[in-house]
């Protein structure tokens, strides 16, 4: 590092430490850490009911996911592969509504830069239970680029699971990918 650099940290450190041990003398620093000490109990109080709701969360997602699994493979075994990607969005809506899941189809998706909206909209296969994201395709083989998009998508929606689908494969384990994001 440049010598005048270091020199800058060295007086930004004694002046940091100077303004901190007049602060511990305060009484404001005795009341900011009196807050604290109270914020920290009530945090450790808190913990243990929302590590249960998210894994009761994980739980339902893993629950809708083994649906999601169950009815692609019904969808696959029936139609078999190779047909449009068309083909197989209009059987898993069907297939996942008849197991009583609310199934949005293409669900547009907007996009925000700095809070604000862009004249952009990216639309999800179909959203299930408006927790998951699946993408479906009927293509030779996944590439990166549907990696990217299932990716995007789970971010810009704020979802934390999803699926892409291929179709267009002799036994469905080869074409079902999971996706997560923060799970």
């Amino acid at each position: 590092m440049a010598p005048k650099i270091i020199e800058e940290r060295r007086i930004i450190n004694r002046e940091g430490a100077k303004t901190l041990r007049a602060a511990k003398n305060s009484k404001s620093f005795l009341r900011l850490f009196t807050v604290l000490s109270k914020l920290e109990y009530h945090v450790v109080q808190i913990l243990p009911f929302m590590e249960h709701q998210l894994s009761a969360n994980r739980t339902y997602l893993n629950h809708l996911a083994s649906i999601i699994l169950d009815s692609a493979i019904t969808v696959h075994r029936e139609m078999g592969p190779g047909l449009l990607e068309a083909v197989y969005h209009h059987c898993m809506l069907n297939e996942l509504q008849s197991r009583e899941l609310t199934v949005s189809p293409m669900t547009p998706v907007p996009l925000y830069y700095k809070g604000m909206p862009l004249n952009k909209d990216y639309v999800i296969d179909l959203l299930v239970e408006n927790e998951i994201v699946i993408e479906l395709k009927s293509v030779e083989g996944l590439l990166p680029v549907h990696e990217a998009q299932i990716l995007s998508y789970l971010k810009l929606a704020d979802k934390r699971l999803g699926f892409l689908i291929n179709f267009n494969v002799p036994l469905l384990k080869q074409g079902f990918r999971r996706f997560v994001n923060r799970f």
